[in-house]
């Protein structure tokens, strides 16, 4: 059986499930902050490596019954299906930078 043949048909829940399964991702936390320290609102939070990595495409295949639950939940956080599908794998613990969230709808 092909991979592709073999992820077709996972739902939403099976996919948490999946993702529950995986280990921790390791997020480097920051020092604890000294005095004289710059304020953390004022650190630039995008790594130099990040902002200059090249965005590349990728496409799902889901079934229409999941891909209707996927645009009620992001109409209901008023988010793009992209956003919300982002702010799902940042919760699962990929890392992600602000800018990866924004929402790039135009403007009406």
């Amino acid at each position: 059986m092909s991979a592709k043949k073999k992820y077709a048909d996972l739902d939403a829940r099976a996919l948490s499930e999946a993702a529950a399964g995986l280990p921790p991702t390791s997020i480097p936390q920051p020092p604890a902050n000294q005095p004289g320290d710059i304020p953390p609102a004022l650190v630039r939070t995008k790594p130099k490596a990040i902002a200059e990595e090249a965005v590349e495409q990728i496409s799902l295949r889901l079934r229409k019954s999941v891909k209707k639950q996927l645009k009620r939940l992001a109409d209901e956080a008023d988010v793009t299906q992209q956003v919300f599908i982002l702010m799902a794998l940042q919760k699962a613990g990929i890392v992600l930078t602000e800018d990866d969230l924004k929402d790039r709808r135009k403007e009406r």
